[in-house]
Parts: structure tokens; C-alpha cells; sequence
């Protein structure tokens, strides 16, 4: 996996008004906005300039970083029009294929900041509530002194393989035909590989072994980090067990392509880990993934 950085955060500034206010008095200075969940990405521009903010605005922009040096926030605004200006508001599931990497980095960032903050308004301590600090990465209750930071929630998805076949999975509310590999949370006091050999315990009965890490993923629906596994099965019994899943099966390569072709399983999207996470499976053999996808259409 290439590891980049669509802009650079800047988090020792945070702290510095300073800074903060020269950033937001460029004339270059950006920010992507969000609103009931969707944001300023279904169309270009995807970014608003900062002049027309009023101040009550300004007081709530959350600083995503300097991309190319241009100073970048986000803000979640109540109403759909901005400034009399109709928004081409998009959901960042059906809208990520249409971005590219870097917008789409800085598109997560934004949704997931922005949803917290929705979200934790009042202090989980005391209940009054609570006020934005450090340039939106910490929340303040300033009756108890509580401090609150964004959450992340620990996720795993797990390629399990047997005998060079590929198990998927497929709750009931997803689209029809999507299949997907297994995934869940990771519960307190549990290490990610101990998490990856509940999950699939629990979804389809099956016990893996040699649970063996790949890459990670943020994922803000609302607030998941996305860890990769890929394991293998002790078996290919499968018992659904908690309810979590319609179906589970097995595909092998050559039965995925058939299945594909036939319409019969529609694969997670593109911008999604499990869709590396099959594409890594698949190319094991020296298998044309790219070939696959394209036999498709």
C-alpha cells in the first residue's frame, strides 16, 4: 500500500490563534462544506472561499491542513443553500469514485470531524454543554472541565481463505447482489487478531488461524478506522450464527468471474478495503484482477 498525504495537518498549530487567523485571512484559504451528513463534493467546486463566512462561521471552521500551502477547513452548515448559493451536496459513498485520492482523503477528514461534532454537543460527564478548541480536534466543557477528542472506532475486515477459495458474506440492507468479506468491531480488552477470530466465529461458525495483517483504511460511516486481515480456515462448514448475515458462501476465482458475469454478486466499491482486499486475493495465483473487472462491463 502507498502511504500519502493529501495535505499536511498541521496539528502543532492548532493551539496558535495566531497562525489560525493568518490562515483564515488568506485570500487563497478554502473550505469544504458538510451539511446533514453530505458535502460539497457531487460537483466543482468542491471547496467555497472564506470571505463570505459570517462570524459565527469563522468561530466554528475546523482546520484540515495546508494543501499545496493553500490553508484548507471544513465546516457543517445548517441550511442546504450557502449563502444563496445552491450546493451540489453529495453522499461520499456514491460520490468517491467520481474524486480523486487527494480530495477524497481530505473529503473523509472533513465528513468524520464534522459528524463528531454533531454529534457531541454536551459533556458526557456533567451534560452541559460543550465548546469547540484547538482548531476543532477537542471539545471543552467548560462547567467540569472535561475534555473530549474526536473518536475513532477500531473495525476489522478479514479475507478468509480455504483451499484458495474466498469466503463472502451479505447482511439483508446492502444493495442487492453485494457481496463482501467479513467484517466487525473490535471490543474492549481484545487484541485486532483475537477481534478478527470472534467476528468470523460469530458470523459464519468458521475458526481461522495464521491471522496475518494487511492495511488500514479510515472509514467515516461515521467513524470507523478500517483494519485489513487476511486469515485462513481451519474449515468450510458454515453456520450463520448471529444473525448478522443473509448468506455466506465460498467462491473460488473462476466461480467469482461466473458469478460476476451472471449478475449473481456485485463486489463492495472501489474506494472500499474490501474490494483490495479481494483484489489482493484474487492476483495471489498471478490472476488479472483488472481483467476480471473489465470482462464485467
Amino acid at each position: 500500500m502507498d502511504i500519502f498525504f493529501s495535505l499536511q495537518r498541521e496539528s502543532l498549530q492548532r493551539r496558535n490563534p495566531e497562525r489560525l487567523q493568518t490562515w483564515q485571512n488568506d485570500t487563497n484559504a478554502r473550505v469544504m462544506l458538510v451539511h446533514d451528513g453530505q458535502l460539497s463534493i457531487a460537483a466543482e467546486p468542491h471547496y467555497r472561499s472564506l470571505h463570505a463566512l459570517t462570524a459565527q462561521q469563522q468561530s466554528e471552521l475546523i482546520l484540515l491542513g495546508l494543501y499545496r500551502g493553500l490553508p484548507t477547513f471544513a465546516l457543517r452548515v445548517e441550511q442546504a443553500q450557502f449563502h444563496g448559493e445552491e450546493i451540489a451536496w453529495g453522499d461520499l459513498r456514491q460520490c468517491a469514485h467520481l474524486l480523486d485520492a487527494e480530495t477524497l482523503s481530505i473529503a473523509i477528514q472533513a465528513k468524520a470531524l464534522c459528524h463528531w461534532h454533531q454529534t457531541h454537543p454536551f459533556c458526557a460527564r456533567c451534560g452541559k454543554p460543550t465548546v469547540m478548541k484547538d482548531a476543532g480536534y477537542r471539545r471543552l466543557c467548560e462547567h467540569c472541565q472535561a475534555e473530549h477528542f474526536p473518536r475513532c472506532d477500531p473495525a476489522v475486515i478479514v479475507g478468509v481463505q480455504f483451499n484458495g477459495q474466498l469466503l463472502l458474506g451479505r447482511q439483508s440492507g446492502w444493495p442487492e447482489k453485494r457481496y463482501s468479506v467479513i467484517a466487525g468491531f473490535a471490543e474492549p480488552g481484545e487484541s485486532l487478531e483475537q477481534a478478527v477470530v470472534r467476528e468470523v466465529m460469530e458470523e459464519t461458525g468458521i475458526r481461522v488461524e495464521t491471522v496475518r495483517y494487511l492495511q488500514s483504511q479510515p472509514w467515516p460511516y461515521p467513524s470507523s478506522l478500517m483494519l485489513a486481515f487476511m486469515a485462513e480456515a481451519e474449515h468450510d462448514e458454515i453456520e450463520l450464527r448471529d444473525q448478522e448475515l443473509e448468506n455466506a458462501r465460498w467462491v473460488s476465482r473462476e466461480s467469482l468471474q461466473s458469478l460476476m458475469q451472471a449478475g449473481e454478486i456485485k463486489l463492495p466499491p472501489r474506494a472500499s478495503i474490501a474490494y483490495q482486499i479481494i483484489r489482493q486475493w484474487y492476483e495471489q495465483e498471478g490472476a488479472d484482477f483488472a481483467a476480471l473487472i473489465k470482462s464485467i462491463w
